[in-house]
């Protein structure tokens, strides 16, 4: 996976360990939409990693029509 990031200038993913994982080794910029229903919220947990680290933008599902990840980066 570490191959296709480098040739996104943004990737819109969900905020698995995994993901958020390659995402930082890469330093791909990304939107990250966290799986509500993760147990114990850890995926937003994840997110929030990157996003106070400035490397995302942590996006609530419920916040994520298309305009508003337009409006993103």
């Amino acid at each position: 996976m570490p191959a296709a990031y480098a040739w996104a200038d943004v990737v819109i993913a969900r905020a698995g360990a995994l993901t958020v994982s390659e995402l930082a080794a890469t330093g791909t910029a990304s939107i990250l939409i966290p799986l509500p229903h993760a147990i114990d919220d850890h995926q937003t947990q994840n997110a929030r990693v990157l996003a106070n680290a400035g490397a995302a933008v942590l996006l609530p599902q419920s916040e994520a029509a298309p305009e508003r990840l337009a409006g993103c980066w």
